[in-house]
């Protein structure tokens, strides 16, 4: 009978105890599940809370970079300009200056003619030095008139853009002839007219004998000519 009341009770001893390890394995696996869920849930907080963090600083620079001015790139320096040289106008040759058209008349001197209104700088070259030279300002040109003498013969001269031109040739010497061969000084103003005829113009004791736009005159003093010469008519 003893042997048989131990077995129940050693029965419901086993059951007490097996209920206690449900009892403890329950409660094991309630707290290990609440451990796990609470795990999960601060895990996920933290998570968000990163996430926040993240996605708040992200912001807060983009929000930054928006609120700085934006610094613009220095300005690279214009590149130096290099004067442009200064085109010269290309001067034109000075046009050429015509001498004046020769005279009709003139008187031939070491056996050249020297005709009117002609270079003095070609007269010279026949001629050669002078013995005496004097010059004045011009009344009538831009200049200096000249007085070339070469012995007994006088070249007068006035001012050109070409040069000195030739416009009235004294003769003091008896032995220069006229274009027509005369050599009047000593002779009498009647014995010029025998070859010339009546002068064209008569000035005082000078007679005139014109030819185009000069003119052979002659210088007679008390009836006799005492020096002769040709000249241009003054314009």
């Amino acid at each position: 009978m003893k042997f048989k009341k131990f077995i129940p009770l050693m029965v419901l001893v086993l059951a007490v105890s097996g209920c206690g390890k449900k009892a403890e394995d329950t409660e094991t696996t309630t707290t290990e599940t609440t451990t796990e869920a609470s795990t999960e849930t601060v895990s996920e907080e933290s998570t968000t809370a990163v996430t926040t963090q993240t996605t708040t600083a992200v912001t807060t620079q983009a929000t930054t970079k928006a609120a700085q001015p934006t610094t613009a790139a220095p300005a690279k320096p214009a590149a130096e300009t290099k004067p442009v040289a200064e085109t010269k106008p290309v001067s034109e040759p000075a046009p050429t200056v015509q001498a004046p058209k020769a005279g009709t008349i003139g008187v031939t001197l070491k056996e050249h003619k020297i005709m009117l209104n002609t270079a003095m700088g070609e007269a010279a070259k026949i001629l050669g030095s002078t013995t005496d030279y004097s010059e004045a300002p011009s009344c009538n040109y831009d200049g200096l008139d000249k007085v070339f003498t070469y012995d007994k013969v006088n070249i007068y001269t006035y001012p050109h853009p070409s040069g000195d031109i030739i416009n009235e040739i004294e003769i003091n010497d008896a032995a220069i002839p006229t274009d027509k061969g005369l050599t009047p000084i000593g002779k009498t103003i009647e014995e010029v007219k025998a070859v010339y005829g009546e002068p064209t113009e008569v000035e005082g004791v000078t007679y005139k004998y014109a030819n185009g736009d000069c003119y052979t005159y002659f210088y007679a003093d008390n009836g006799t000519v005492t020096y002769w010469g040709v000249a241009v008519e003054e314009q």
